[in-house]
């Protein structure tokens, strides 16, 4: 099971300004306040069930989000403008906290080298997560994690520039985690189930994230007619 919320998609506004973007490709999503399950009572319960009818079928399972103050907007803004300032950076200098060199899968993947459904994915990307000791990730001592497990947790690789990359990087990952929790509870509620139950039982796992850059040449019609930078948190 994994939680995604994605910049894109739930990047706050001015409160009251409308967060729900227009349909792609006709599909019809419905959009959630995260505002209704904080207020309680019947709004609670009314968030719950719309969180129920979104995750079930016939429907796809996707929804939009209403965050308002829970995602600052200058979070966004500095997460979105530190990836911008990295990405801009000499090759050299991005190489500098290269992926390939950390034993825990963190740091910057360039161009080309990685691929989806047999063709190259024209990306860099930044991946990034949860500092935490490889042999527990929050566990027990009792209850290490298995080696297959351990590639993925350690500590980060920051890049020297910008300078406010691991603070505009680290606040906005945390407001996004705050949010997810929430939504799990959500998710918890609807199945009748202890607020906890679903985070304790199937996101053991660490927080991971991904800062990436698409350049206009990017080979899907999801991201053509220009250079996209995303800010994702994945809590998986």
């Amino acid at each position: 099971m994994s939680r995604r919320l994605s910049l894109l998609a739930i990047c706050p506004q001015q409160e009251g300004a409308a967060l729900c973007a227009p349909p792609m490709r006709d599909m019809e999503l419905p959009c959630l306040d995260l505002a209704d399950w904080r207020a309680g009572g019947t709004s609670r319960a009314a968030f719950v069930a719309g969180l129920q009818s979104a995750c079930t079928r016939p429907q796809s399972g996707f929804f939009y989000l209403r965050v308002g103050a829970a995602i600052p907007s200058e979070l966004a803004d500095g997460a979105l403008r530190a990836a911008a300032q990295f990405f801009e950076l000499p090759l050299e200098r991005k190489l500098e906290i290269d992926l390939h060199e950390s034993p825990h899968y963190r740091g910057f993947a360039q161009l080309g080298t990685e691929t989806t459904a047999a063709t190259t994915d024209l990306r860099e990307y930044v991946e990034l997560g949860d500092e935490l000791v490889a042999s527990t990730s929050g566990r027990a001592e009792s209850e290490p994690l298995p080696p297959y497990l351990r590639m993925g947790i350690g500590p980060n690789q920051w890049p020297r520039a910008p300078p406010q990359f691991k603070t505009a990087m680290t606040e906005y990952f945390t407001a996004c985690r705050a949010v997810a929790d929430e939504v799990m509870m959500g998710v918890s509620a609807a199945l009748d189930l202890a607020p906890e139950e679903l985070a304790r039982t199937y996101c053991p796992a660490p927080l991971g994230a991904h800062v990436r850059y698409k350049p206009a040449c990017y080979r899907s019609r999801a991201y053509a007619g220009g250079a996209n930078v995303r800010v994702e948190d994945l809590s998986q």
